[in-house]
Formats: structure tokens, sequence, C-alpha cells
């Protein structure tokens, strides 16, 4: 999409794909399939494995994780302020997860109702229409009942 965009802008006037070099095209293609397709894959089989509080550290501890391989890796330097944001990060997540709520313990009982749930809607796309309406309004009340579905699985 971006390309495209970029190209409807004429914005790809002085780039020469043989200027790349191997090391730079490997840097790109080690995001794109490690920092998108595989973290995408193990975030969604977490989700159905373990508790959504729990899963949602990610987004916080990711950065942190990303500062330390620089580090590590490149040798960048560490200044004290992004220590000290990598410390309220770390304690932040672990205030997280040690205020988990017993609703949030197993993931197991308000997954089954959820797959349920969705079993049942997936069932009703496939026809094309929820209670006999038509597409259209099939698809209406199937948002709603996707949104009431979340309300439900917030509220546990």
């Amino acid at each position: 999409m971006l390309l495209v965009i970029s190209a409807m802008l004429n914005e790809t006037g002085p780039f020469d794909p043989h200027a790349v070099t191997l090391k730079a095209f490997g840097g790109w293609l080690y995001l794109t399939v490690m920092g998108t397709t595989v973290t995408f894959a193990a975030y969604t089989w977490l989700l159905r494995r373990v508790p959504t509080k729990l899963v949602a550290t990610y987004a916080f501890v990711n950065p942190v994780v990303a500062v330390v391989l620089g580090w590590a890796i490149l040798g960048e330097r560490l200044a004290g302020s992004v220590l000290l944001g990598a410390v309220l990060v770390i304690g932040s997540v672990i205030g997280v997860l040690l205020t988990s709520d017993s609703n949030n313990a197993d993931p197991t009982s308000s997954n089954a109702a959820g797959e349920e749930q969705w079993r049942s809607l997936d069932e009703k796309r496939r026809w094309g229409s929820t209670y006999g309406h038509s597409a259209g309004a099939g698809k209406h009340n199937v948002r709603r009942e996707v949104a009431a579905l979340a309300h439900r699985l917030e509220g546990r």
C-alpha cells in the first residue's frame, strides 16, 4: 500500500534497486518475516492459550528488548533516561501481572465460551445472514453480536 502511494506521489525517483546491498536486503527480509509474520503468529497463538492481560504486556516489553539488543549487539549507548524508562516499563508490567484477577486466571473457561460463540457466528456468516434477513442486515447483526461478545468477555 505504501509503495503504491509513494509511486502516486512520485517519490520513487532516485531509488536504484542495484544499489541495495545484500546486508540491507537481508535486514529488510528479516524485519518483514520475523518482525511481522512470525511475531503476529506467536501473538495470536498466545491469545488462545494465556490470559489476555499477560499477552498485552508484549507491547510494553518489546521496546525494552529492542534497546537491550541494540546495546548488546550493536554497541549502542544507553542513556540514563533510557534505563529509567526501561525500569519503569518493567516495573509496570510486573505490577499488571501481580494484580491479576481470578477471571483472567484460567484462559480455558472464557475461551471455551468465546470459541462456541465464534463458531455460531461463523455458521451465520456462511449462510450470508442472521435471523433470515438480507446479507447486509446479517452483517450488521453479526457486528452487533461480536460487540456484545467482546463486552461480555471484558466483564469476566
